[in-house]
């Protein structure tokens, strides 16, 4: 294999390497709620990726308005993902289920608004502090 072909591939493995590390599932300290009590977990379903694409399936809360930032996101029905910190200030759903977002931790309280499959938020007007996937 000449040198330019070997240069390629590698670049190519290693672009691919990243993107696939990218969306690993790695830990942040938080808590999950069900329907029938709190649960204690390690992590999100996804601690962080910078990104302004919502994976398929995921939905995903930005710190910062128009989806930038490091996102946060889960996936799981029947789940309450909370607390976000930062607090989020954009929100996509791309999960296939509805979801509930909440101002309050530990989707507690009024819910500010549900968010159907498809949709985002750019920048919502208040505070994301958890949601639920429906």
């Amino acid at each position: 294999m000449n040198k330019r072909r070997f240069f390629l591939l590698t670049v190519a493995i290693a672009l691919l390497g990243g993107l696939l590390v990218g969306t690993s599932q790695s830990a942040a300290a938080t808590a999950m709620t069900t329907d029938a009590a709190t649960v204690p977990a390690a992590s999100f379903d996804n601690a962080s990726v910078k990104s302004t694409i919502c994976p398929q399936g995921w939905f995903c809360v930005w710190p910062k308005r128009n989806l930038q930032g490091d996102w946060k996101g889960g996936y799981k029905p029947n789940t309450c993902y909370s607390p976000f910190k930062p607090q989020g200030k954009s929100v996509s759903n791309q999960t296939g289920r509805t979801i509930v977002i909440y101002d309050d931790a530990r989707c507690k309280g009024k819910p500010r608004y549900k968010l159907a499959s498809g949709h985002y938020d750019a920048s919502t007007p208040f505070k994301v502090r958890s949601v639920k996937v429906l």
